[in-house]
């Protein structure tokens, strides 16, 4: 079958290029504390792993340096019987609170806390106490950002194909960084288009094609720099090789 891709396609492992993925994910907060949070989500995070919980409330963001301190399959009785896949539940620790940031989350945790005594709240978080915490009806948009590596098996000016140890659903739309050094990246917006899962001996992973759809003029130019250096350095992809 005849190769019908718009751009030459280059293997990146001779440079052994790394990439990185930011996720914006929906969640839910189940109860709060100054120091942390339990949130429902809709994928298991890795402990250890450092996000952001994203707070938008009448305009303003309240951004919060977290990091994952477990992560497991919430049992929602509710859930029983669905087809869809089981959410998880997420406990954060908040990293480098200041005094102005636990005022923040103090009033936060005070304007939605559920239906008790606003004052027995307000007693309880007097002091900024950083461990107790309170149930929270927060119907305001909560996201969680965070970073997924990944490496760099095949690139071209149109996209890449990259190995992964989390699957990613086709058609989802990622912010993208190709890490030529720690120093020099490339800004693009991505489409996932395929995903394929790869299993080798006792290990496996996730073979994901990424169409480039948007990306700056400055960005474009470095792209274009990096695949004259693999052309330069013969680093072709085989034709029937599956990528973006």
């Amino acid at each position: 079958m005849k190769d019908r891709r718009q751009f030459q396609r280059f293997t990146a492992d001779v440079l052994d290029m790394l990439g990185r993925s930011v996720f914006a994910k929906a969640a839910r907060i189940l109860d709060m504390s100054v120091g942390g949070v339990l949130v429902n989500t809709g994928i298991k995070l890795n402990k250890g792993k450092k996000c952001i919980l994203r707070v938008r409330k009448e305009g303003s963001v309240l951004d919060l340096e977290s990091v994952v301190v477990w992560s497991s399959l919430y049992e929602n009785p509710e859930a029983s019987g669905s087809d869809l896949v089981p959410p998880y539940k997420t406990g954060l620790k908040f990293t480098d609170i200041s005094r102005a940031t636990a005022k923040k989350i103090t009033r936060f945790i005070e304007s939605h806390a559920q239906a008790i005594d606003r004052q027995e709240v307000q007693t309880k978080l007097s002091g900024y106490r950083m461990n107790v915490r309170v149930q929270i009806q927060a119907p305001e948009k909560i996201m969680l950002i965070f970073h997924e590596g990944f490496r760099i098996k095949n690139l071209s000016l149109g996209g890449m194909l990259t190995e992964s140890n989390e699957p990613l659903d086709v058609g989802e739309t990622l912010l993208l960084k190709i890490l030529r050094s720690r120093t020099n990246t490339i800004n693009v917006l991505g489409k996932v288009t395929s995903c394929i899962e790869v299993k080798e001996h006792d290990s496996q992973h996730y073979d994901i094609g990424i169409a480039f759809i948007k990306m700056s003029r400055k960005d474009k130019e470095l792209l274009r720099e990096l695949m004259c250096l693999l052309e330069t350095m013969c680093c072709i992809a085989p034709s029937n090789y599956e990528n973006e």
